[in-house]
């Protein structure tokens, strides 16, 4: 069994920040999301231009861009 330094609840923006710090920091992340695939909506999972270097070296190429809102 791994011992682990911190579990994370939650695979959204906050969550995949917390984790990959946590991991480049030399810890062992385990990171816990309930959903098999992303929900679509915007409320609070937009990622601006000013959060991309705490996402250096995380794979978004499943991100998708939001065209419009309405």
């Amino acid at each position: 069994m791994t011992t682990l330094d911190a579990a994370i609840i939650g695979g959204g923006p906050a969550g995949c920040i917390a984790a990959a710090q946590l991991a480049r920091g030399g810890q062992r992340v385990a990171l816990f999301e309930k959903l098999a695939a992303p929900a679509h909506k915007v409320c609070g999972e937009f990622i601006s231009g000013e959060a991309l270097p705490y996402l250096a070296g995380v794979d978004l190429s499943g991100a998708t861009h939001i065209p419009r809102m309405r």
